[in-house]
């Protein structure tokens, strides 16, 4: 089942509203522009279809839990747990900031830092792992300042644009 609990910062700056189909035409635009395109594993763009197939197959059935992200009211992105393993107690983390306007704010951090506390206090999950291309600085720093530590790097892992990246493997846990 679909998340129903909005999360809110301490700040009141950002709010973390669960996603619904009415978000469906900003999915679309973010996910296609290359600003959020050129951090993704995958590039291929997305239709309304794929994505109302994806919050059909994983958010409704409880296998990701996903958000849009809004800061100061305006929604600016989504933020997401999906892979969800209930069995090993661990989850993959996802964000990406589509709204040019919104980065370098802090948005992404505090976001992440917000479903990061729902996965370990709500879901009570021991583990949260991401993957990142190495030469994204930014995305890195944030992560870290919310309590992602390296686990590894897989040495030209990822093949984009004809260039093989090294991935950076990051994880944090409960304790």
């Amino acid at each position: 089942m679909q998340n129903e609990k909005e999360l809110l910062d301490s700040t009141n700056k950002l709010k973390l509203i669960p996603i619904s189909e009415s978000d469906t035409d900003n999915i679309i635009k973010w996910r296609n522009s290359n600003l959020v395109k050129q951090n993704l594993f995958g590039s291929d763009d997305v239709t309304p279809e794929i994505h109302l197939n994806w919050l059909s197959e994983y958010v409704m059935k409880g296998k990701c839990c996903q958000f849009i992200i809004h800061a100061e009211g305006t929604p600016v992105g989504t933020v997401f747990l999906k892979n969800i393993d209930y069995d090993n107690s661990k989850a993959e983390f996802g964000i990406f900031i589509g709204e040019s306007t919104a980065h370098g704010k802090g948005y992404g951090t505090i976001a992440a830092k917000l479903i990061t506390d729902f996965a370990f206090q709500e879901l009570e999950l021991n583990k949260i792992y991401l993957s990142v291309f190495n030469d994204n600085k930014g995305a890195i720093r944030s992560y870290e300042k919310v309590g992602f530590r390296e686990e590894g790097i897989l040495r030209q892992d990822y093949c984009k644009d004809g260039h093989f990246m090294d991935v950076l493997q990051m994880a944090m846990f409960r304790d």
